[in-house]
């Protein structure tokens, strides 16, 4: 990974695909990533949370389950993740928040973060699993 240059004088902007630089933030984003968040009630839409910048702040509980990627595929995992997060990031626009995730959603968070660092599932995974095994995690 590439060391992040001095600060710079520009702001965060997303313009069509492409992030250029508007007068007022101090730096430069060096990671960005998007969770979709389909843990809504039925009555709600999914909709997408975008990071930049994105650092755990928080973590509680643990959650056990089967876990799979689109950069591995057919291949699912045991992996152990906090049940609750709490992310700190930045939005396009360069302001700071935070968001919560339970369950399904700390899950994404988690395993989305690991990817800017180089990290997949399978790193984490206690075990593999096999195709029966999957089967059966799934019915649950």
């Amino acid at each position: 990974m590439r060391k992040q240059k001095e600060p710079v004088s520009a702001a965060i902007q997303y313009k069509g695909g492409r992030i250029s630089a508007k007068k007022g933030v101090r730096y430069w984003p060096r990671r960005a990533v998007i969770v979709l968040e389909t843990n809504v009630p039925d009555e709600k839409d999914e909709y997408m949370i975008e990071l930049i910048n994105p650092v755990i702040v928080e973590t509680a509980g643990e959650q056990v389950g089967a876990e799979g990627c689109l950069s591995v595929p057919d291949e699912y995992g045991i992996v152990a993740r906090p049940d609750y997060v709490k992310v700190r990031a930045q939005d396009r626009h360069g302001e700071w928040f935070e968001v919560e995730g339970h369950g399904l959603t700390a899950r994404a968070f988690c395993h989305e973060l690991d990817h800017l660092d180089g990290v997949l599932f399978i790193d984490k995974a206690t075990r593999m699993l096999a195709p029966e095994e999957l089967e059966q995690q799934t019915k649950r």
